[in-house]
């Protein structure tokens, strides 16, 4: 049997294990919780810190796998990239990957583009030495180098100490420092083959009150379409800008109360929290883990079709214990337990739910259950 190496096994990437299964593949797993999801389906496991490249590498030169993977998790990105290298497997190249996940190299590459510097807001990078309170109020503070929402703050006087203590505790060095910009953030789901850039799914975003964090991320068909048509052309050009050979690409853009649309984040691996394994493979005919494994195996076809299913989507979080199922939806429920975050278990956000349905059911739903 030919193995395959999966960095990182959250419960989001089942479908990947499943895929590999399938395919009749021997599962080889890496991750830095002791106690993966993904655990139960692999043949072996190891417990490592998957940004540490060199002892991933030492783990792998053991395991001496066919195909390297990895999905959903911008720890396990640079690590990935540079074990395909070493190893010589397919995968997206090491320039490739660094474009996308320092922030600040890719704003940097994005502002020296005539076309995509409309997108990006001004911006500077400091250490934690010369983060001052006086000079960065209001501003938005953000990590270089993590993931999604983490570790992002709109720097108050009532946070700023917090701020400190928390990137303290961390071990965080550099920050990106941006202007804070009111309006509605979106996200768009895509992915490339051969460098071209094809769009799946759009999604409107409502944060947390005082927070980044997502409450809800709804697929409801209801963004105005000049809205939608500058979110597909601002990521369209931003990852040709990027240039992404293959693979998949999860950006998330805000557009203020000018029309003026800005980027905030992207990188080039599936969205989390149930937007690969839920949404896209239920509201479109693309299955991402099927592509994924193409893409690891050098096997990608020269057309993936794709087209819209009718049906819709949400995930949102909730500490409710009971909901009432309306009619028609299909219910999907992740992460429940309040102690998931514990790094000994698990890296999944708590209370985790996608629905799945017709529009009006999935509006039903939330307004039934208060969501």
């Amino acid at each position: 049997m030919k193995k395959i190496l999966l960095l990182g096994g959250g419960i989001h990437q089942v479908s990947l294990a499943k895929e590999a299964i399938k395919r009749n593949l021997k599962i080889y797993l890496i991750d830095f919780v002791k106690k993966p999801y993904l655990k139960k389906y692999s043949d072996d496991f190891f417990y490592e810190n998957l940004r540490d490249k060199n002892a991933c590498l030492k783990i792998a030169k053991k395991i001496k796998p066919n195909y390297i993977i990895t999905d959903q998790n911008d720890n396990s990105m640079e690590t990935y990239s540079y074990l395909c290298a070493k190893l010589k497997k397919p995968g997206i190249s090491t320039s490739s990957v660094k474009a996308f996940t320092n922030k600040y190299l890719c704003k940097k590459k994005l502002l020296g583009n005539s076309f995509t510097r409309k997108f990006i807001s001004n911006f500077n990078i400091i250490t934690f030495q010369q983060l001052n309170y006086k000079f960065h109020k209001n501003k938005i503070i953000k990590p270089v180098n993590m993931q999604g929402s983490f570790g992002v703050f709109k720097i108050k006087k009532n946070n700023f100490r917090l701020i400190q203590k928390f990137y303290k505790s961390k071990k965080i060095k550099n920050f990106l420092i941006e202007n804070y910009i009111t309006g509605q953030n979106y996200a768009i789901e895509s992915f490339v083959l051969n460098y071209k850039v094809f769009s799946l799914t759009i999604s409107r975003k409502i944060k947390f009150k005082e927070s980044f964090v997502d409450k809800k991320i709804l697929y409801l068909s209801d963004i105005q379409k000049f809205k939608l048509k500058k979110i597909i052309q601002a990521n369209k050009k931003i990852v040709e800008v990027l240039k992404l050979k293959n693979g998949l690409v999860h950006a998330e853009f805000k557009i203020d109360n000018k029309g003026k649309i800005f980027l905030i984040e992207i990188a080039c691996r599936g969205g989390g929290s149930g937007i690969t394994s839920d949404i896209i493979p239920n509201m479109t005919t693309f299955n991402p883990s099927k592509f994924l494994i193409d893409l690891s195996m050098n096997s990608l076809k020269k057309n993936y079709k794709v087209k819209k299913n009718d049906i819709n989507g949400a995930i949102f979080w909730s500490a409710k214990k009971k909901y009432q199922l309306t009619k028609k939806i299909i219910f999907k429920k992740y992460v429940k337990n309040t102690f998931s975050l514990n790094p000994m278990n698990s890296r999944e956000r708590p209370n985790s739910f996608s629905v799945l349905g017709k529009k009006k059911h999935i509006l039903e739903f939330l307004r039934v259950n208060n969501i």
